[in-house]
């Protein structure tokens, strides 16, 4: 424990937190073998211990003395002269030559022994103290009562009577101007009742233990009576008994050395012990003890801002609570939990018996902020924006542990501690991802100090304004922001809820533990588009359209475009069923369409249902033949008359051209503005809104037959408004199975609806594994970027995955040092269009010989890849993928490699050449100007149709897997899967070995082998 305190100090400053400085202290241990040590296993007995306190507490002090004694620590000098009676002890010699500021009186047990009365003792002490002020009256004396003796009762009888009488001449001298202090030792001691037994080495001496509780009294009194500025303080309960630096419940107790509520009430009502030796501290640190169960750690926690050491205090309760998973934050009132001011899910593994609890805490004028951490482990950072607490002059902390359960603590650690080095600025803040209701920032993360550790917390705001510095404040804060990962790591996150069609700011800042709060960041910004928009461009064989519509018999998709394929001269309909309530809805012409072709076909809107024979709604229709742009009337399926028209403004129609309503409706009609390629062409308007009026409503297009090509519809794009999540529906990949260390085949797939039922594009889907052993990989991009994770390929052995945090996804694959077998990772991957592509690696390679790959793409010739162009680096780093050439002016020594490829499915063959060659991401893209950047990791986007699709890796345990998907507070998508035991690894003997017997006689024991598979699955 001691070498623990020590360690947290030399941490603490080594990151610069500074503690106030003081002169130097001198103190001198003053007595008999008490002071010298005897009985104690180092022979240093309180001053061991005393040396410890004082300096964790960051004092600045110097024991002094004409003797040494004691191992263990390097300041050994002292005036403990074993066997001295009070009258033997020369003040003058000893001051004279060891000037003291302080001194530590413990002397008369010897007295005692050689039958002198308690008013003799007590005289001769006297006369110590009056050499000791007599000396220097500036000198503080501690006074130390006498610890109980096991020798003799009458001397124990004797013992008693002075201890009774050195408060009075502690009192005395006081009021006489003497700088005199009593420290109670014996009331200490006799408060345990095993004192005999757990804190005596021998008749007269304490073992390590009881001179730890003499040390604590000493430290408590000095600190208290000297009013110094302790920075630190640690205990580990080791001494049998809570030391007086504590105030405490009495149900509190030190038991096999650590501290319990030992109390059978359930509540945390009143059980709070905290330290009264140093105040405002913002860190406290603790053990969960060996003595402790889940559901006592649980319920143990930090009682922190306390307006007194007291039961009764005022100030707040902080525990990570493993049985709901959250880490909570409550008032204290009066020593009773009160509001609960904030809460947040655990982020760090529910705590064992052993495990460190840690919070920090800083105030400014967002309010009082406190960030918990589990073995180093950030769990959560609460807030109280109130300040409901926690705001007077002098505060203190220890803790508050619920009654009636199985508790303890161990190692108490707390500090208070300052830091003037703010994090450091962002200075690369970029919207990466837009989509119609939220986008996507991406960040490096700067360190807590500078760009050196990790910050606390993050403050982005927007705006639809610029921001600065001046108005950053009054920006709108985004919710639920991740915590800093460490300095230089990428950092993204998506913000919701913005309205379409708007352009917006975003800036940031960011705060360390100690409210140190960065200089803004640069400021980025980027528009919501004005719609959520969904395009079908029927680039697919047909001759159906496919089940997103409703349409006649008639209606076909050729050669990529829609065609009325009808033998009679009749207009026929298409309807898009796919969205609901389009506000604005378009078609582009094919290529081959005439002038004259753009007169026979039309936008079909507003239409209350799908069904083609029956439907009502309006078509619009741009007729240059005679100029006009109508509102034809729909019902039934049949045009029953124009209810608007007027000149078209716009340019005629061509080939290609596009066609666009959008629609709007008031209390004076439907109004519909007609565009021809973004130009203005005129509005219609429905006064009596005939149609229209039903909910749902849907949108299309009319074409008449005969013209084949000429009036060929290519493509057609509904936009609607964004509108509130209202189901996420689970659409593929149930109950899947798959040996152990697979991808599931499938991918899990969910369609985001919002709630009118329109697919939502962009918004983000969580999949998380939430039972059993599993991975999710890496989702892909919505940039159209290929990512792919080096251990998801296809692996043959000795290619090994390995783990490292600085990896994406936390792993990579390498060929181990020391093999020769040939290995190899294959990946297959789509490729949505075709062009001319460029592959990057994530690469690493130390030592002295550069690595390489032999690469095939598609099963095609082998060519040979120098990672880093035949050089070495240990960090991750993105490289261009070449191709080894002979160095000549048409064929480089390294050649950026450049595939083309088409729209399908493809593979790529990475051979190993080199051993701890380090392969950990592959990219592949088709923009040339495009340089990857960090890890390269994008969140689970839904497409135009509003799915999001996950992969997932089965961990090394068989067994059922739950997966869910989930999206804000929709109820989520519940997937299972089962891992299964994989192929044969190992055949190991598993008894019968060995055995001897009769020829001719079965053996007495089978012959067993254990089979299991690669993860160690039987």
């Amino acid at each position: 424990m001691k070498a623990q305190q020590f360690f947290l100090r030399t941490i603490l400053l080594c990151l610069g937190l500074a503690a106030t400085a003081a002169a130097q202290i001198r103190m001198m241990p003053l007595g008999n073998s008490l002071t010298d040590g005897d009985g104690s296993s180092n022979g240093g007995g309180y001053r061991f211990h005393l040396y410890n306190a004082l300096s964790n507490a960051n004092l600045d002090f110097d024991f002094v003395g004409s003797l040494q004694g004691g191992t263990g620590f390097p300041d050994t000098d002292h005036e403990g002269h074993g066997g001295f009676r009070a009258d033997q002890l020369d003040v003058q010699i000893y001051l004279t030559n060891n000037p003291a500021d302080a001194v530590f009186l413990e002397i008369g047990t010897n007295d005692i022994s050689v039958a002198e009365s308690a008013a003799q003792v007590k005289a001769d002490i006297e006369a110590v103290v009056d050499a000791i002020h007599n000396f220097d009256a500036k000198i503080e004396i501690y006074l130390g009562t006498l610890i109980p003796r096991q020798d003799d009762n009458a001397k124990q009888a004797v013992t008693d009577a002075l201890n009774a009488l050195l408060p009075g001449l502690v009192s005395a001298k006081s009021s006489a101007g003497y700088r005199i202090f009593l420290v109670d030792h014996a009331a200490l001691f006799k408060a345990n009742p095993n004192w005999k037994t757990e804190l005596m080495s021998d008749d007269l001496h304490p073992n390590d233990a009881g001179y730890g509780l003499m040390a604590q009294q000493w430290f408590t009194s000095y600190v208290t009576n000297t009013g110094s500025n302790v920075t630190q303080f640690a205990d580990d309960f080791s001494g049998g008994v809570l030391s007086t630096a504590w105030a405490a419940h009495p149900a509190y107790k030190v038991e096999n050395g650590e501290l319990r509520n030992t109390s059978s009430t359930d509540a945390f009502d009143q059980f709070i012990a905290a330290p009264t030796v140093i105040t405002n501290a913002n860190v406290v640190e603790f053990k969960y003890g060996t003595q402790s169960d889940f559901i006592g750690r649980a319920y143990t926690g930090a009682a922190l801002m306390l307006d007194a050491a007291s039961t009764t205090a005022s100030g707040y309760l902080i525990f990570h609570n493993s049985e709901f998973k959250l880490v909570r934050l409550y008032t204290v009132e009066n020593g009773v939990p009160k509001v609960k001011v904030d809460e947040a899910d655990t982020q760090a593994p529910d705590p064992d018996a052993g495990d460190t609890f840690r919070v920090e805490w800083n105030t400014d004028n967002d309010g009082h902020h406190f960030c918990v951490y589990i073995n180093g482990v950030r769990d959560a950072c609460l807030n109280d924006a109130n300040k409901l607490q926690g705001n007077a002059a002098k505060l203190y902390a220890g803790v508050m542990i619920n009654g009636n359960s199985n508790n303890a603590i161990d190692d108490f650690y707390t500090a208070k501690v300052t830091d003037s080095t703010p994090p450091a600025a962002v200075t690369d803040l970029k919207v990466s991802e837009v989509a119609a209701l939220a986008m996507t920032l991406e960040w490096t993360a700067p360190g807590d100090d500078g760009n050196t550790g990790t910050a606390r917390s993050y403050h982005l705001r927007y705006s639809t304004s610029p921001i600065s510095s001046n108005n950053f404040n009054n920006a709108t804060p985004a919710p639920n922001l991740p915590p800093p990962s460490p300095a230089g790591t990428r950092q993204s996150f998506a913000i919701g809820g913005l309205n379409s069609g708007t352009t917006y700011y975003f800036a940031l800042k960011t705060t360390d533990e100690f409210g140190n709060v960065s200089e803004l960041s640069n400021v980025a910004s980027a528009a919501t588009p004005a719609l959520n928009l969904f395009t079908d461009n029927f680039n697919r064989p047909g001759p159906e359209l496919g089940s997103q519509w409703s349409t006649t018999p008639d209606m076909k998709i050729v050669k990529g475009t829609v065609q009325n394929k009808a033998a009679d001269d009749i207009w026929s309909a298409a309807i898009y069923k796919a969205v609901k309530n389009p506000i604005a809805v378009s078609f582009r012409w094919g290529p081959h369409v005439t002038a004259y072709g753009t007169n026979w076909c039309g936008l079909l809107v507003m239409a209350n249902g799908t069904n083609t024979s029956t439907v009502d709604g309006y078509m619009v229709q741009r007729y240059d033949e005679g100029g006009k742009t109508r509102l034809w009337r729909l019902a039934n399926g049949k045009f029953v008359g124009v209810i608007d028209e007027g000149n078209s403004f716009a340019p005629d129609p061509k080939a290609g051209s596009e066609m666009k309503v959008v629609m709007r409706s008031d209390a004076s009609g439907h109004h519909f503005d007609v565009y021809i390629d973004d130009v203005f062409d005129r509005s219609l308007t429905d006064p009596q809104k005939v149609e229209g009026n039903a909910s749902p409503v849907y949108a299309g297009f009319y074409v008449e037959s005969t013209l084949d090509s000429l009036n060929a519809i290519d493509s057609f794009t509904a936009g609607v408004l964004p509108a509130a999540p209202g189901a996420l529906v689970k659409e593929s990949g149930d109950n899947q199975t798959k040996p152990v260390g697979q991808q599931l085949p499938q991918p899990l797939v969910v369609t985001l609806l919002d709630k009118l039922g329109n697919p939502m594009p962009g918004q983000i889907i969580n999949f998380v594994v939430a039972a059993g052993s599993a991975t999710v990989n890496n989702p892909p991009a919505a940039d159209e970027h290929v990512r792919l994770e080096a251990e998801h390929g296809q692996i043959t052995s000795p290619l090994e995955t390995r783990n490292d945090p600085e990896a994406a996804n936390g792993k990579y694959i390498v060929y181990p040092v020391g093999r020769n077998e040939d290995a190899s990772a294959t990946f297959t991957f789509a490729i949505t269009r075709s062009g001319d592509y460029r592959i990057w690696t994530r690469s690493a390679k130390t030592g002295s010989q550069p690595g390489s790959w032999t690469i095939s793409v598609d099963g095609k010739p082998d060519f040979v890849y120098d990672v880093f162009q035949g050089t070495t680096n240990g960090s991750w780093t993105w490289d261009l993928l070449s191709e080894r050439g002979n160095g000549g002016a048409t064929v480089p020594q390294f050649d950026p490699k450049i595939i083309n490829f088409s729209a399908g499915t493809h593979t790529i063959e990475f051979k190993a050449r080199w051993e701890d060659t380090k392969l950990d991401k592959i990219l592949i893209t088709d923009d040339s100007g495009y340089i990857p950047n960090g890890k390269e990791e994008v969140g689970y986007l839904t497409d135009a149709s509003g799915v999001a699709s996950a992969k997932v890796t089965l961990g090394a345990t068989i067994g059922n897997v739950q997966i869910n998907a989930v999206h804000g507070t929709l109820p989520p998508v519940i997937f299972t899967a089962t891992a299964t035991v994989g192929l044969p690894d190992s055949l190991v003997l598993a008894g019968g070995s060995g055995q001897s017997g009769p020829a001719g006689k079965a053996l007495a024991q089978p012959l067993k082998v254990k089979v299991t598979d690669s993860f160690g699955n039987p």
